[in-house]
């Protein structure tokens, strides 16, 4: 996958008045039917009813909005209902897309638990969303979208998505993250394909926009997109940061919007006094995670 190029993100949309409302009239609606506050597709339902018109995911092929994401779970919840038993695992094997989100909030939404899979994985579970296509030894029995839902004979494997253990990590972290709807984040992988681990639902919970980057471009490439993208918080493994510090070091790129670094997963990233030397990004500051997922100060 290519990333995306040319000028910096066009101003979004705010959050109107009537979409205040609307958002209010949501958080009623969910109340009445008894889907909590600590739900993960709940969160995003509110979310995209406030920022219904803002782009939630951009990628090389393009944009999807927060109300297009939400139609599309909807769709998707709508096609997975009553094909297994309530809390079951459906595995998800996916590209790595803009649209990936909604296949994790789709699963959640039809009462069931998201099991996420490398593209080129075999799966566990009797159900399967992917955009990838079928494998042999799966079932088509319906599309959502770009999404095929399958069926196969095999018990459930593999690492469950722990959506209350992402929404305690999202709470713990948020005063240091000290992100909003005005932020721009660049991460590798969207919710709901990225590798085991933390996954970026910051923004598509706090209406900011999430810009996915190829983990295997050229480091000039990637210290580009973030200038480019007016990237405000970026958001990667150790080896993506240190493409992005050899990148900007050797292109003399200046990050001046660049409020936040995160870095997850691995040890401590072993380029961070170059990237203070250099001064890439003088106001960024650096955060790793700990075991439990909450973040800290590098």
């Amino acid at each position: 996958m290519s990333t995306p190029s040319g000028p910096g993100p066009a101003p979004q949309p705010g959050a109107l008045p009537e979409l205040d409302r609307l958002a209010a009239d949501v958080d009623r609606l969910l109340a009445l039917i008894g889907e909590g506050a600590d739900r993960l597709d709940a969160r995003f339902a509110r979310t995209a009813a406030r920022y219904a018109a803002r782009t939630a995911v951009s990628d090389a092929d393009g944009e999807v909005t927060f109300l297009e994401l939400d139609w599309l779970a909807t769709e998707t919840a709508r096609r997975l209902e009553g094909r297994a038993r309530p809390g079951s695992p459906v595995a998800l094997r996916l590209s790595g897309s803009r649209h990936a989100p909604a296949a994790v909030l789709g699963v959640l939404r039809a009462g069931f638990t998201p099991l996420p899979a490398a593209p080129d994985a075999t799966v566990g579970g009797a159900l399967v969303v992917t955009d990838l296509g079928p494998a042999a030894d799966e079932t088509p029995l319906a599309k959502s979208g770009p999404f095929v839902i399958a069926g196969r004979e095999a018990p459930a494997d593999g690492q469950a998505v722990g959506t209350a253990r992402v929404l305690a990590r999202l709470d713990g972290s948020a005063a240091l993250l000290g992100t909003g709807p005005d932020d721009v984040w660049l991460a590798a992988h969207p919710p709901g394909s990225a590798p085991a681990g933390r996954e970026p639902w910051e923004p598509l919970l706090n209406g900011a926009r999430l810009l996915l980057a190829d983990p295997h471009d050229e480091p000039p490439h990637l210290a580009r997109l973030v200038e480019r993208g007016g990237v405000t918080v970026f958001d990667g493994t150790p080896g993506l940061f240190a493409a992005l510090v050899a990148g900007a070091v050797a292109g003399h790129v200046r990050l001046p919007a660049l409020r936040r670094v995160v870095v997850t997963g691995g040890p401590r990233p072993t380029d961070v006094e170059r990237w203070r030397d250099a001064a890439v990004a003088p106001d960024a500051v650096l955060l790793g995670w700990d075991a439990e997922g909450v973040a800290y100060e590098v």
